[in-house]
């Protein structure tokens, strides 16, 4: 994508990018970071569409599936979808 937008093969207007928050950054204060990261990873300067594809957040940690010692997702209860 970068180096067709770069080669003129591509406009950016062409394109409709999308990204999505990760359960484990739900948090209020983790929301910016998380996109602003999704936006280097995908090396673009505007995001179209940032989902939120679950209305449930897990715990914040560095891991996107943090689990228990059973194997049980380990869910942020601190955190509601309206605060996010």
């Amino acid at each position: 994508m970068e180096d067709s937008i770069s080669a003129g093969t591509l406009r950016r207007d062409e394109l409709f990018v999308t990204t999505k928050l990760w359960n484990n950054n739900h948090r209020p204060v983790r929301v910016k970071p998380a996109f602003d990261a999704g936006r280097r990873r995908l090396r673009v300067d505007d995001i179209d569409s940032y989902l939120i594809p679950t209305p449930f957040a897990f715990q914040p940690r560095r891991r996107a599936g943090p689990r228990d010692e059973h194997g049980q997702v380990i869910y942020d209860s601190g955190v509601t979808l309206v605060e996010t």
